[in-house]
């Protein structure tokens, strides 16, 4: 095993309380650009489609949108990566788009249909779906040659697909125009229409999501929700607490789901039956959403990429991932830029880089490799405005090994003007578990502190240090 040094992984974030929109955090996409959809790619990239031939991609809670170029301009309506190397985008006029490395470079894809392409979905690596209407008729087509070729299983259909989801690789199901719901159970060969058992005078399906075989759900027009226990045969609506237009629904467990559509409209369950409508900051329409480490992550009009998090009832005033991987590259005298910037003091010389870690992630290492001589490190925040705020709390993620002598210690501190206030102190021994599993363990288990009040200054910084008073260093 690797002769690893004293380290640190903080994920910061700092909290003003008592504020009920403090449940959004907003990314700063610099786009105004109509998204229609999200997605969570294999590794571990967000992909985000929209109006114009618009795509682009970030790495997840780091907000660093980049823009792709595509060779189209047609409007982008789903996004679907089956590995970290191949990714598709279909959209309006039959366009199909296709990445063999990972999201860098897209080429036309030829689908043979000038219909609008609204559904996607991949069921393994090589076979996977695309459906819609339009013009060139309402159709799905089915490819087994990851993409190269796409076969129609099923055409001029009565009514258009909106949105497709398979729950293994034989039943997956599709929703669409005018309440018609299509069923497949034989890997999408072929699909039957079961929008019977909903009853006459249905909306418009535009989200379709099954939390296992049998039971699902679809949502659309007129905030209206309808579910099923017995895959599709019978269909029960919801009581929901509206009537926007919902164009997407999504479940991140069996009866924990989402509902978002136009009008900036959340709704939310906890039971599978009882819809409750989240007070939103803003009134955008919302088309696209995933879920990211407890977090939803939903998409819509002007660019807007926004995070609920549930439960969470105040602000977050600012938060750090340390998502610039230059935290990682230079590691001596590191300045970084940003309203949120972190000066990296590191009188050490280190050399080697620690495979185990994967940005975000800053390391804070005094060793010196073969030095003999005690030091220390440092870590400290840009100035942070606090004015007008009256209760503040800081959370992180803490991963902290001292060297064998024991003699070392980590120390979170508020600067507030000349005073330092200690918030946490921790001078704890490694516990004997393997580098990379302690630092898992870690991961899973914020802490948190009251920062101290009064603070006397409209600003202040948040200081990490680690401090070795041992000439022993083979930690």
């Amino acid at each position: 095993m690797k002769n690893f040094t004293h380290t640190f992984i903080l994920l910061f974030a700092l909290f003003s309380f008592g504020v009920a929109q403090g449940q959004f955090k907003f990314e700063n996409t610099g786009t105004t650009q109509t998204l229609w959809d999200f997605h969570h790619a294999p590794d571990g990239n967000i992909y985000a489609a929209g109006n114009n031939g618009f795509l682009m991609r970030a790495q997840a809670q780091c907000g660093n949108w980049k823009v792709l170029s595509t060779p189209v301009s047609n409007g982008l309506r789903k996004v679907r990566f089956v590995n970290s190397n191949v990714g598709f985008v279909c959209g309006t006029s039959g366009t199909l788009l296709r990445t063999l490395d990972g999201g860098n470079t897209w080429q036309s894809m030829n689908t043979g249909t000038s219909s609008g392409l609204l559904a996607m979905e991949f069921i393994n690596d090589s076979t996977g779906f695309i459906a819609g209407g339009g013009s060139g008729g309402n159709l799905i087509l089915k490819t087994t040659d990851t993409g190269s070729s796409w076969t129609p299983v099923a055409q001029n259909l009565p009514w258009s697909p909106f949105d497709m989801h398979f729950v293994n690789q034989n039943i997956g199901y599709m929703s669409g125009v005018l309440g018609v719901i299509y069923k497949t159970v034989d890997g999408g060969n072929s699909w039957t229409d079961i929008s019977a058992g909903v009853g006459a005078g249905n909306p418009t399906w535009t989200g379709v999501y099954f939390t296992s075989a049998d039971t699902g759900y679809v949502a659309g027009q007129n905030g209206s929700i309808s579910k099923t226990t017995d895959g599709g045969t019978t269909w029960t609506p919801q009581t929901t607490p509206g009537s926007d237009y919902l164009n997407t629904i999504f479940f991140t467990q069996a009866q924990q789901g989402y509902a978002a559509g136009n009008s900036g409209a959340i709704y939310q369950t906890n039971d599978g039956q009882n819809w409750s409508r989240i007070t939103t900051p803003f009134t955008t329409a919302l088309r696209g959403i995933i879920e990211l480490n407890n977090e939803i992550m939903l998409a819509g009009s002007s660019g807007l990429v926004v995070s609920y998090m549930p439960g969470i009832t105040y602000d977050i005033l600012f938060s750090e991932t340390f998502c610039d991987t230059a935290s990682a590259d230079s590691l001596r005298n590191w300045t970084n830029t940003g309203t949120t910037s972190w000066r990296f003091d590191n009188p050490g010389n280190r050399s080697v880089l620690d495979s185990l870690l994967d940005a975000p992630f800053a390391l804070l290492d005094a060793e010196f490799f073969g030095s003999s001589s005690p030091d220390s490190a440092v870590l400290e925040s840009a100035f942070i405005d606090i004015s007008g705020e009256d209760t503040l709390a800081l959370l992180w993620n803490e991963f902290y090994r001292p060297d064998s002598s024991g003699n070392s210690t980590c120390r979170i501190e508020i600067i507030d003007g000349t005073t330092q206030h200690t918030i946490y102190e921790n001078s704890g021994g490694y516990n004997g578990q393997s580098h990379a599993d302690y630092i898992r363990t870690v991961n899973q288990t914020p802490q948190s502190a009251q920062l101290p009040f009064g603070l006397s200054q409209s600003q202040i910084k948040i200081r990490v240090t680690y401090i070795n008073t041992s000439a022993q260093k083979n930690g």
